[in-house]
């Protein structure tokens, strides 16, 4: 989805200070110019980037009681999804979303190696996994995309 972005006539301004006087003077005009943006609907990542090539996959401490987050980039380095992964709530989630031309899917399995995904979903769309947290053992995120 495109955004229009209108800015309208403005001026940029430095203020000189002298002893005697402060005077504002107009160093540039701006006239009015359309921006169109990609909207990408950006969220806070906690986590660096990361480059795959379509799977990815995270250990979850049985000790964490909090989720991250970060960008996936294909092989090119187009931004291919946001994936979310952690604890919250004695759950151990995955929400993966993919960005144009991808599809994602989100995944978990728990120390019990009980299963569950979330669909392969369209670009934009999250997909959504959940299982109850192991206190014990080792859970597993993972995000995919195609």
């Amino acid at each position: 989805m495109e955004k229009e972005i209108k800015i309208e006539e403005a001026a940029a301004v430095e203020i000189v200070a002298e002893p005697e006087l402060a005077q504002v003077e107009i160093t540039e005009n701006i006239e009015e110019t359309e921006v169109t943006v990609s909207e990408l609907e950006l969220e806070e990542a906690t986590e660096a980037p990361e480059t795959s090539t379509g799977h990815g996959e995270v250990e979850i401490n049985p000790n964490a009681k909090s989720l991250s987050s970060k960008y996936i980039y294909d092989n090119n380095g187009k931004m291919a999804g946001y994936w979310t992964y952690g604890t919250s709530g004695g759950q151990i989630i995955s929400k993966f979303k993919a960005y144009s031309p991808y599809q994602g899917r989100a995944s978990v399995e728990n120390c019990k190696s009980e299963y569950n995904n979330g669909g392969w979903k369209s670009a934009g769309t999250f997909s959504t996994a959940s299982l109850p947290a192991c206190t014990l053992g080792t859970d597993k995120a993972f995000y995919d995309y195609k």
